[in-house]
């Protein structure tokens, strides 16, 4: 049987801390799960892992870090989306997704929405606002690596946070 899995962009170490820092902070305070930061680039796709992760290292084969800038910090009441830094579309985002499109479409169509989600978690619109407003962001992120996550939790899937499993990740170049 296929599992579900995710492939991501994580930042670089610096990075990937100071933005670890901003989702410890709200998860803590709001009683959730935290999670590594991540830009999920093709998502929730039932397909071979092999195949995937083969997919996903050819995909990324010949690409070193590269940064990404943000367009501002949002929100929304869709639990993926509670509250996130959109991520302004690149040519390196816009090409790594459709390398894996083109190869991967015949599982599942991914439509490219970068991202990096701070929190998941249902709060009213008031708390997500006041939660936009006091954060403050860096103005670029590198990236610098690629990981496949899948949901440990057959039954809620993605939306048990805790039990999401990283079953590679790999540094670029």
């Amino acid at each position: 049987m296929e599992d579900v899995y995710s492939i991501c962009l994580i930042p670089a170490q610096e990075d990937e801390k100071y933005l670890s820092d901003i989702i410890k902070d709200l998860c803590e305070k709001h009683r959730v799960p935290t999670f590594v930061p991540h830009i999920t680039i093709y998502g929730d796709i039932k397909v071979d892992f092999d195949k995937l992760r083969n997919t996903t290292e050819n995909s990324m084969r010949g690409i070193s870090s590269f940064t990404v800038r943000p367009d501002g910090i949002n929100h929304s009441d869709v639990f993926f989306k509670t509250v996130f830094i959109d991520i302004r579309r690149s040519k390196i985002l816009k090409s790594l997704h459709k390398k894996l499109r083109e190869e991967l479409i015949q599982y599942k169509d991914f439509i490219l929405d970068p991202h990096i989600s701070l929190i998941y978690k249902n709060i009213p619109t008031k708390e997500r606002v006041r939660i936009v407003r006091n954060l403050t962001i860096k103005k670029k992120y590198t990236i610098n690596q690629v990981a496949i996550f899948t949901p440990k939790n057959k039954q809620r899937g993605w939306y048990d946070v805790a039990r999401w499993e990283i079953c590679y990740r790999k540094k670029f170049g």
